[in-house]
């Protein structure tokens, strides 16, 4: 199990009890004679899912390119951002 596995198992897991306590439905209550597992357990897998396809948007985008502080501060760059503001 890589280590995103594991990290979006225990979010999956923490969905699935927050769900349960925030609609107080027994059958999502993990451990309670009432609840309906294959009802958790779609939760939970959806969960995991739904972290992990998160995780991988985010590897693509992060991290942020580093800024060159230079180019934007050169005079093309100001006199550009100066024509920009004044519509010309």
């Amino acid at each position: 199990m890589t280590e995103q596995e594991k990290i979006a198992d225990y979010w999956a897991d923490w969905l699935i009890d927050a769900v349960g306590g925030a609609t107080q439905n027994r059958a999502l209550l993990r451990g309670d004679p009432a609840e309906d597992k294959v009802l958790t357990q779609a939760i939970v897998l959806n969960g995991k899912k739904a972290i992990l396809n998160a995780m991988k948007a985010f590897a693509i985008i992060s991290p942020e390119p580093k800024r060159d502080l230079d180019a934007e501060r050169s005079p093309e760059a100001l006199e550009w951002r100066r024509l920009r503001r004044t519509g010309l």
